[in-house]
C-alpha cells in the first residue's frame, strides 16, 4: 500500500523517499528491538505484541513500501 500512495512521490523526488525509506526502516527496527526488550521484561505483556507487529509491520513496511 505504501509503494502505492507514495508512488508519487518517488517519482518526483528520489532523495526524499529515500529519506522517508530510511527514517521509518531505522525507526520501525529500533522499535522493534526496544518492544522485545520491553517484552522480555514485562512477561505475558499485551503491549508488547501490539508494538512489535505495528513497529515491524507498519513502520518497517511503510519503509520497504517506498524504497
Amino acid at each position: 500500500m505504501s509503494a502505492a500512495f507514495l508512488g508519487n512521490v518517488v517519482e518526483k523526488d528520489i532523495h526524499k523517499s529515500s529519506l522517508i525509506a530510511t527514517i521509518c526502516f531505522a525507526g520501525g527496527m529500533a522499535g522493534t528491538g526496544f518492544f522485545i526488550y520491553y517484552g522480555g521484561i514485562h512477561q505475558k505483556s499485551v503491549l508488547a505484541l501490539v508494538g512489535i507487529y505495528v513497529c515491524y509491520g507498519l513502520i518497517m513496511g511503510i519503509g520497504l513500501g517506498t524504497g
